[in-house]
């Protein structure tokens, strides 16, 4: 069985602006990292019931943004 990893962008931020395949995407998938809880987003989707794990952290901790980018792929390729 091969895995399969979908990468979508959430836009700037409006419902309105994802759009209807993409929202399907969203509600099929067993796992959802996103990049940041700071997207505006992020609370619309957690009304629909639809959460993630994010990466804030990496962020926060990392010395620099190829730090974190390198963490965040590690991550999701051990999942």
């Amino acid at each position: 069985m091969t895995a399969q990893i979908t990468v979508l962008g959430l836009g700037p931020g409006q419902a309105a602006h994802l759009s209807l395949a993409g929202w399907e995407v969203l509600k099929k998938r067993p796992y959802l990292f996103i990049r940041t809880k700071h997207h505006p987003l992020v609370e619309w989707l957690k009304k629909q019931g639809i959460t993630g794990i994010t990466f804030d952290d990496y962020y926060e901790t990392s010395q620099s943004f190829e730090e974190v980018y390198e963490r965040i792929t590690q991550r999701i390729l051990t999942e």
